[in-house]
């Protein structure tokens, strides 16, 4: 499996090394995410990123709402998101569904793999 599968790098250039690949095959799956020793991977588009866990500053979990209008009523739906931050920018913008329970697993495991990585919002500085 780890042949076959091309990662991105946050420099948008194909990963070549090696060990990204075998850390992607033995990652655990948590919702839309892979979580392994050394990285954070998921699918934007066509492509497949790998985030190694030193570029991510801190993660924290969006709530979006989105209401729909049916023909005799109108719903609300609330969506959960997995939100990474490397300085100041927000470079990941992970949609898990309407479940948070996965965001919730993805950022303890990111915690437990590295603790350095920050956890929740932080509202910014003026």
């Amino acid at each position: 499996m780890a042949d076959t599968v091309r990662l991105t790098g946050m420099d948008r250039k194909p990963v070549t090394d090696g060990t990204y690949l075998e850390d992607y095959a033995g990652a655990d799956v948590v919702g839309k995410v892979r979580i392994g020793k050394k990285a954070l991977y998921y699918r934007d588009g066509l492509k497949k990123y790998c985030v190694p866990f030193v570029y991510i500053d801190r993660a924290f979990t969006r709530v979006n709402e989105c209401s729909a209008q049916t023909c005799c009523s109108s719903n609300s739906y609330t969506y959960y998101r997995l939100i990474l931050v490397h300085g100041d920018r927000e470079f990941a913008n992970i949609i898990f569904g309407e479940d948070g329970r996965p965001v919730d697993e993805a950022e303890r495991l990111l915690k437990d793999r590295r603790p350095e990585i920050k956890i929740g919002f932080q509202k910014p500085e003026k």
